[in-house]
């Protein structure tokens, strides 16, 4: 999380905030049926990845209202306190208006019209691993000072702390046969209807690891490229 040099002399105080999660799927996809299939990664081109195979009774949804046309698909774990679920777009061209269209009201709606029904999943194996800023992220969202001499951090220890210099976060998340594993990490740095009977993700999807107890969301993501990782 940290590169060289980082902290500094001038570092007062390093957060670090972090969370793994590994599950096993409740149903296993069977290695002997993951085969190389197609995975739309752009308008006009395809990829080759292995895309694993599962048929059983999964929870699923089929949303067919204009202007937006989506599938949603829950893969419960063992002991059905957490499940992966991915939101599929119609289309390819069309996951940037889904996820426009994904809050929290409307998350609870899709999820509390999921149905059990047989179906034939086909999921891409996948790794993914990504790590950005978030200082930018949250200055927008309405704490600039956190980030500049404005910051008043005098709370923590009633005398001037500093302000923000560095706010990275991490994530890693890898799906396969056997279920998921996923971490993640962020470092704070103070210096001075019902469904048809296939469910294919051949093209770019949303996902998310969900907590079932308190329906609180554990990684929240998206497959661009499941080469990439």
């Amino acid at each position: 999380m940290l590169a060289p040099g980082v902290p500094s002399q001038d570092s007062r105080l390093v957060l670090v905030n972090a969370i793994y999660f590994k599950g096993t799927w409740k149903t296993k996809f069977k290695p002997e049926l993951t085969r190389q299939q197609d995975f739309q990664v752009e308008t006009n081109r395809w990829i080759k990845c292995p895309m694993m195979v599962s048929n059983g009774k999964f929870r699923t949804y089929r949303h067919d209202e204009p202007p937006l046309s989506f599938q949603m698909l829950e893969l419960p774990y063992a002991g059905k306190d957490f499940s992966f679920v991915a939101i599929l777009p119609g289309a390819f061209e069309w996951l940037d208006e889904l996820e426009s269209k994904l809050n929290d009201r409307t998350l609870a709606e899709w999820l509390n019209s999921l149905q059990e029904g047989d179906v034939a999943v086909v999921l891409p194996k996948f790794r993914l691993r990504t790590e950005f800023s978030l200082d930018r992220v949250l200055a927008a969202m309405g704490m600039p000072d956190a980030f500049n001499d404005q910051a008043d951090f005098s709370g923590i220890d009633g005398s001037t702390l500093g302000y923000v210099s560095l706010l990275r976060h991490g994530a890693f998340v890898e799906v396969d046969e056997e279920g998921t594993t996923a971490a993640a990490a962020t470092v704070t740095h103070h210096g001075t209807k019902s469904m048809s009977p296939r469910f294919v993700a051949d093209h770019p999807f949303l996902f998310l690891i969900r907590d079932n107890r308190t329906g609180s969301i554990l990684f929240l993501g998206r497959l661009m490229d499941p080469t990439a990782g």
